[in-house]
């Protein structure tokens, strides 16, 4: 039986298209801790924190998605996380984006030891390339969480954190990002789906 993914909501009824992404999610603490680093970078930088509820790790930024083709894609969300149980992980520190001598965004940089993380985008990302033509994976993929959006671009030095608290994912979402009002961005669950095998896939 195919799997299919739980908590689907609906999509905008007045939209063609919705801009979809994959995210893992973080848990309440971490997500405390990551907007108290993002408000104090954010006013040593003169940027924009991300506010809490928005803070995730992309897995895979799917662009404009046919309405009509969401559940597929929410299955095959699904489908690519199953074998996976939660996947802990580790603030190495912040950084730019790798390999840009200007960039736009702070991130705090994720450890991934075992590949799992990786493995998970790409897992999701292969699922993704029947559904969507147009689609394309960011690859190398780099495991971060967006803290700050600056003005301009500007330079960006790597510091190391000075703490190890590990946490993990145990749930990953399809989300739709959506214009709400001043110009900003909502992001809206459509479905979410739990991590929760006991061994990591083969």
């Amino acid at each position: 039986m195919p799997y299919r993914a739980r908590g689907i909501i609906a999509a905008d009824p007045a939209a063609a298209t919705e801009r979809l992404f994959v995210a893992g999610d973080l848990g309440a603490a971490t997500r405390a801790d990551l907007a108290d680093q993002a408000r104090r970078c954010a006013r040593d930088t003169e940027g924009r924190p991300t506010p809490s509820e928005k803070l995730h790790l992309t897995l895979a930024f799917l662009g404009p998605v046919p309405v009509h083709a969401i559940p597929a894609v929410a299955d095959a969300v699904g489908r690519a996380c199953r074998g996976y149980g939660p996947i802990t992980t580790h603030q190495l520190g912040t950084a730019g984006i790798p390999g840009t001598e200007r960039s736009r965004i702070v991130a705090a940089v994720l450890a991934d030891p075992d590949g799992r993380l990786a493995g998970l985008a790409a897992d999701v990302a292969q699922r993704m390339r029947p559904l969507l033509p147009g689609f394309r994976s960011a690859e190398p993929f780099w495991p971060h969480i967006t803290l700050v959006r600056l003005r301009r671009p500007a330079r960006v030095g790597s510091a190391v954190t000075d703490t190890e608290q590990m946490f993990a994912f145990d749930r990953v979402t399809l989300y739709a990002s959506r214009s709400a009002t001043g110009g900003t961005s909502q992001y809206v669950p459509l479905a979410h789906i739990a991590l929760t095998a006991r061994d990591r896939p083969h």
